[in-house]
């Protein structure tokens, strides 16, 4: 996965200001670097942004046989979703980001050399502030079994970690697993555990070879344990993120909760980007066929129809089109370019207006509000203020960049999508997300697969068939013939002077008069080094 630094710095910035908690940016390995309960079997993660779980055998008492959902409190902590997990025994407890875009869990270990305190983090980049996201000390669990196997993970973010794995027990809720695969890192870059629950070809364990050949060390990863021990029926499960504005959201293993889901499900098989060294699918690729959007004045088009295989990532906080596509959306949104914020916009033009994604004759539909994110900034005085642009619009940060090699539909896309992940039959069964439901009505997912979805319309296709054509949005705002795209100089406050770029990127020549943002109020800029995001 692929993180913009700036961006997700100006994300820091805001949740600092309103007081929430440090994060930092995340990516999958896309590729790899070396490498019952009873009557219903269900159980729920609500998550806080963030991918883990640890095993436990579950006690079959007759409480726990009648239950059929285990959750986590969630914290939607803007760049990334994190679940709360205790691992060990006696539990420790860590908090790790949840991650569909790469299969291990790993956590930080306690003899971690970089490990110091938030202020330590802020003077010395080469320090990570430890206490975000917790440490797991193997001397202090008396089920910790070392296996001598050594642990190296890299994102496409650059992040990494390295140290060696393990077995232990792994909680959350009521949910217990028993002999679960851990890594304990004694050395990252990160300040965030991580919580992989993707598919297992994606373990950073394997090595492949070409042609099927694979080397290495397999393992039954979270999923496949939680079959394995029969806590739930099959190595599936479902992901709702919720509203941007939520702070909560959940996973939901073994099951479907169609309270909330808006209308039908519909699914749609795994493409298979990397033919070439497996011939199953290693990672959640889907084939996305086109991309169509709705402005706020109601102006619809298509922004591509070239059909890609398009990555569903929890562990990317934005969504990456190719560059043609991304800059539709750019001019459509009336968006700026900063180099330290990245693309900014008018909030209001995200008021009304959605993306609309096809994936085999289906479609997932993005409200553009799901897309912006408001900039808000600390005042000297300790206040909470907005950036606004001169013309007094509020600004809004866009979740959503351009890629040159692949198409990531990370949180800023999930959160519009319940998606429900079948690891046992390479499928994907998406609907339309309902925000704010409190309301649940679970089925379970069992060796018949997911009840109540219905194969997309193109299923059987393949959907390298699909007319490529690419249609511009003619008379959209910023459409072809205007070029709204300002880079901003000077960072939070803006420059009254154009800056030229190549038209190739979104960032060319503007000469419209009030596109500068200020900041309301005596704000000051948050220091990105004190997030260790510059």
């Amino acid at each position: 996965m692929h993180f913009s630094n700036f961006l997700l710095g100006a994300l820091a910035a805001t949740a600092a200001a309103k007081n929430t908690y440090q994060i930092n940016k995340y990516g999958s390995p896309l590729t790899n670097q070396k490498r019952s309960l009873s009557e219903n079997s269900v159980v729920q993660l609500d998550t806080v942004g963030v991918r883990s779980i640890r095993d436990e055998p579950a006690p079959r008492d007759a409480a726990l046989m009648k239950r059929q959902t285990a959750t986590l409190p969630l914290k939607n902590l803007v760049t990334y979703y994190e679940a709360e997990v205790k691992i060990g025994t006696p539990a420790q407890t860590v908090k790790l980001l949840i991650d569909t875009g790469s299969s291990d869990i790993w956590v930080i270990g306690s003899g971690n050399p970089d490990c110091g305190s938030a202020q330590d983090a802020q003077r010395d980049p080469n320090i990570i502030d430890c206490s975000i996201s917790g440490t797991f000390d193997t001397s202090k669990s008396s089920s910790w079994s070392q296996n001598q196997t050594d642990f190296f993970i890299q994102y496409g973010d650059q992040t990494a970690a390295e140290g060696g794995w393990g077995t232990d027990t792994f909680a959350f809720g009521n949910t217990n697993v028993s002999g679960l695969s851990i890594a304990v890192a004694s050395k990252t870059n990160s300040s965030n555990g991580v919580m992989g629950i993707g598919l297992a070809g994606l373990e950073s364990t394997i090595t492949y070879r070409g042609n099927d050949q694979i080397s290495g060390n397999p393992y039954e990863n979270l999923p496949m344990k939680m079959k394995a021990e029969g806590l739930i029926k099959a190595n599936a499960y479902s992901l709702w993120l919720n509203n941007l504005s939520s702070d909560s959201g959940n996973v939901l293993f073994g099951g479907v909760d169609y309270a909330k889901i808006d209308g039908d499900l519909f699914t749609v098989k795994l493409v298979n980007p990397q033919r070439s060294v497996s011939s199953k699918p290693i990672a959640f690729y889907v084939g996305l066929d086109s991309v169509s959007i709705t402005d706020v004045k109601g102006v619809s088009g298509f922004i591509t129809k070239q059909p890609v295989p398009a990555l569903l990532d929890s562990g990317t906080t934005l969504t990456y089109l190719p560059q043609d596509a991304f800059n539709y959306v750019v001019r459509a949104m009336g968006a700026t370019y900063d180099p330290q914020n990245g693309y900014v916009c008018p909030c209001k033009n995200g008021y009304s207006g959605h993306l609309d994604y096809n994936f085999s004759g289906a479609n997932i539909s993005v409200p553009l509000y799901q897309l912006t994110y408001p900039i808000q900034l600390q005042s000297q005085s300790g206040r909470v203020v907005n950036a606004q642009f001169r013309n007094g619009d509020d600004a809004c940060l866009l979740l959503m960049q351009a890629s040159q090699d692949h198409v990531i539909l990370g949180d800023s896309f999930l959160r519009a999508a319940y998606v429900v992940y079948n690891l046992d039959s390479y499928e994907v069964s998406m609907g339309q997300t309902k925000y704010g439901v409190t309301d649940t009505n679970i089925v379970e997912i069992d060796s018949n697969g997911v009840k109540n979805a219905n194969p997309a319309p193109e299923y059987s296709s393949s959907f390298t068939n699909v007319n490529s054509e690419t249609t511009i949005l003619r008379g959209a705002p910023g459409s072809a013939d205007s070029n709204p795209s300002t880079t901003l100089s000077g960072g939070l406050v803006a420059g009254s002077s154009a800056s030229s770029g190549s038209s190739g990127d979104g960032k060319g020549k503007n000469n419209a008069a009030g596109l500068e943002l200020s900041i309301v109020g005596l704000a000051v800029a948050v220091v990105m080094a004190s997030f260790g995001l510059m």
